[in-house]
């Protein structure tokens, strides 16, 4: 049996930045089609970024709507012409790889169960 040593990074936030992020309704403003996926993708520090942002792809497929204090909010368009869309290469290249994406229907599912044990406590 072989034995790797690997490092594996780990991002954690609070009950409170969660309910702040999702108060905070960074999609509010994005019309979603069935092709719509809508995406945060949570820095482990503080990131240098030359992007212009809002951001869209030369194809129009991967919009970065805005980035704030530990976070930014994406937007993709999937397209049966194009296939999958390589939203972490465009992530990694310009923010690194010490990120963690989420889909925004799983951030609101860990904002519910949040709520739920706090129900309960």
């Amino acid at each position: 049996m072989q034995i790797l040593d690997q490092k594996a990074n780990v991002l954690v936030r609070t009950g409170v930045k969660i309910e702040a992020l999702v108060a905070s309704d960074p999609f509010m403003q994005i019309e979603t089609t069935p092709q719509t996926r809508l995406y945060v993708t949570f820095f482990s520090g503080e990131v240098r970024s030359s992007l212009k942002v809002p951001y869209r792809s030369a194809e129009g497929d991967i919009r970065i709507l805005s980035v704030s204090p530990g976070a930014a909010f994406t937007a993709i368009e999937l397209s049966p012409k194009r296939g999958t869309v390589d939203l972490m290469k465009v992530i990694e290249t310009e923010f690194g790889t010490g990120v963690t994406t989420r889909n925004w229907n799983t951030v609101l599912k860990i904002r519910k169960k949040l709520e739920a044990m706090e129900g309960a406590a």
